[in-house]
């Protein structure tokens, strides 16, 4: 799955909040999503947003976790036995709430 966003204005909370909680507008419905970024120079963050310490840190945006164009984080929501991966596409010309989502699917074998 790759989301389209403005890295330099979409924070963490905006993420967690409409591309992963939500289910209207394309969201992905989860639960309980925590983040691992696997690519980029911030690999192994891990981050959830149900811990009340984490409230400054989900604030900030995406480019200064260095959450990046091209960056992959796994998506995890245990309750749910739910798990992606997401490509982190930077727009400049997209505004905070705005991130197009492009849903892939693996080819089904025949074999």
């Amino acid at each position: 799955m790759t989301v389209s966003c403005n890295t330099k204005v979409m924070t963490l909370q905006r993420l967690f909040s409409d591309v992963l909680k939500s289910s209207a507008g394309g969201g992905l419905g989860m639960n309980e999503p925590s983040i691992d970024v696997l690519s980029g120079q911030t690999i192994g963050l891990e981050i959830e947003d149900d811990r009340p310490d984490n409230t400054a840190y989900l604030k900030r945006t995406l480019e200064s976790h260095r959450i990046v164009n091209g960056s992959i984080l796994s998506i995890d929501d245990f309750g749910q036995s739910m798990q992606c991966q997401i490509k982190i596409l930077h727009r400049e010309d997209l505004k905070e709430e705005e991130f197009p989502l492009v849903r892939s699917y693996p080819s089904a074998s025949l074999d």
